[in-house]
């Protein structure tokens, strides 16, 4: 009786995007006390690898700091996005 083999071929392909990240906005920081560059939550979340469910808890923990403008949004202080990790 003959083995009977079975072959199996798993091809992958990989896509990768690249977006282009809005220069930062430079505007006060209260909580640094000094001019810093700001981000959205989404650029934030990019730029920490993270979802943007985890930026909206670090800042209800004042893990960060984060401002609200009216032409902007909620813009994330970078000084302080940089201590996250």
């Amino acid at each position: 009786m003959a083995k009977q083999h079975t072959r199996i071929l798993i091809e992958t392909e990989e896509v990768l995007v690249w977006r282009r990240i809005p220069k930062p906005v430079v505007s006060w920081c209260s909580e640094c006390q000094r001019d810093s560059q700001k981000v959205d939550t989404a650029h934030a979340a990019l730029l920490c690898q993270v979802d943007q469910n985890t930026i909206q808890e670090w800042i209800r923990m004042k893990r960060l700091h984060a401002s609200q403008t009216a032409s902007d949004g909620l813009l994330i202080c970078l000084a302080s996005l940089t201590q996250q990790h």
